[in-house]
């Protein structure tokens, strides 16, 4: 299990740097074809178009043992700007062999003009319309689901998760955010020593479909808050929470964690933090923690998708 988890973190943290460094043209397209694969105990479908945009694609696994099962769903990271659901691939095997019904998708990327936070959260939902229908063509009902994901990913997640639980066609159970942001309104983010400023502030622009930087981030504000997962966080919304972080994260503050993990503990929702001492964005110098991490997920999935 603790392959698997290395090689998609990775793969997001890389999206992440291919993003910082503005260097998206050169990264391989995968392919856009779509396959469908049927087994006696499971189905894959991939690339599966659930909306009319290019960038509506999906990989679905379904397994067929029981008339009901839990769905996983990872949203990839790459700061809202690039980034490809492949990276979970061999996730979705391994969930879809544990009985969980198990899903990554692609969304339009953020551009601050008409793509911004709100249109990717309907995306997600478009998304969650056809794996419903997939599952119910085959006499599957899909009860709750764990939402995941790393960076850009892990926001996305705790977004759905903490603001369209009302309408989302399957009901969030949990969420699991591995250096995710929660708070694009932290004044960590705009900090002009960083290396990364300039491609920060790019990046948070997009998705709050506002020009921030460290001279406008108080007039940004109203936007800010609208795109932050914190915002949501009341008890009336929020579900138990897996928050993920490196200590030593130049690109998402370590404050965006302990901020939200108190924040959960406040209003008495199930949260564990798990903090990794020596890792930055990547999580890659902790194996103990990333276990630590594993385990819980899996924990999570057990109890909370019923």
């Amino acid at each position: 299990m603790k392959k698997h988890w290395y090689l998609w973190l990775i793969g997001a943290f890389t999206l992440v740097i291919v993003a910082l460094a503005g260097t998206l043209a050169f990264w391989p397209k995968p392919s856009a074809k779509y396959k469908k694969y049927v087994y006696a105990d499971h189905e894959e479908h991939i690339n599966y178009a659930y909306g009319a945009q290019q960038r509506h694609k999906m990989d679905f696994y379904l397994p067929l043992a029981n008339n009901s099962v839990g769905l996983i769903l990872f949203i990839h990271g790459g700061g809202w700007t690039a980034g490809d659901k492949e990276v979970y691939r061999s996730s979705l095997a391994e969930w879809c062999q544990r009985g969980y019904a198990a899903m990554a998708v692609n969304y339009r990327y953020a551009d601050q003009t008409t793509i911004t936070n709100n249109q990717i959260m309907d995306d997600i939902t478009l998304a969650l319309v056809s794996a419903k229908k997939l599952a119910q063509e085959k006499g599957v009902a899909l009860t709750k689901m764990l939402l995941t994901g790393g960076s850009a990913g892990g926001h996305l997640s705790l977004m759905y998760a903490y603001s369209k639980g009302d309408v989302s066609p399957v009901t969030p159970g949990c969420v699991v955010s591995f250096c995710g942001p929660t708070d694009l309104a932290d004044l960590n983010f705009y900090d002009k020593t960083n290396p990364l400023y300039d491609a920060l502030c790019k990046m948070v622009s997009a998705v709050a479909g506002y020009e921030v930087n460290a001279e406008t981030v108080e007039e940004a504000m109203p936007f800010l808050t609208q795109a932050s997962p914190v915002h949501y966080a009341d008890a009336s919304r929020v579900v138990p929470t897996v928050i993920c972080h490196g200590q030593q994260d130049n690109i998402v503050p370590y404050s965006n964690a302990t901020e939200l993990y108190a924040l959960l503990q406040a209003i008495g929702v199930r949260t564990d933090l798990v903090s990794f001492p020596n890792s930055g964005h990547g999580l890659d110098q902790d194996s103990d923690k990333m276990q630590q991490a594993n385990n819980l997920m899996l924990e999570y999935a057990e109890t909370y998708l019923v």
